[in-house]
């Protein structure tokens, strides 16, 4: 699985090359991430904030869900590995949110928890 700036989300199969998928996405790709849960499903974090997972066993279908989860680039996305479902989403708007992705309404799962945690930002790293 790869991802990046071309805004194309691709599959391949290191098994046999031939088996390749790529499906193309609304903004460049800043994260993306396997569902530690759920082996078929990946979630990819955008530049325009937005969060979309997708079920693999239909990549060129439509995401399972797909929201707008800052209100700048999302740089970062994490599902925990003990907390079935949960995960946790980081922007350049200088928030980190936690999502409950057991609750799905409207493409969006449920925000759990959102903090400011007072960062910084100058031109080359980010400061607490």
């Amino acid at each position: 699985m790869t991802g990046g700036f071309d805004r194309k989300l691709c599959l391949r199969d290191v098994r046999d090359s031939s088996l390749s998928l790529s499906r193309d996405m609304a903004a460049d790709i800043e994260s993306l991430v396997w569902h530690p849960h759920e082996s078929h499903l990946i979630s990819v974090a955008a530049e325009n904030g937005t969060v979309e997972t997708h079920d693999i066993r239909y990549f060129s279908g439509a995401p399972l869900c797909s929201f707008k989860a800052h209100e700048k680039a999302v740089s970062a996305i994490s599902f925990s590995s003990v907390v079935k479902n949960m995960a946790v989403t980081t922007s350049s708007d200088q928030k980190i949110k936690v999502w409950d992705f057991s609750q799905i309404e409207n493409q969006a799962p449920k925000l759990v928890a959102e903090k400011d945690p007072g960062m910084v930002q100058s031109s080359h790293s980010l400061y607490l």
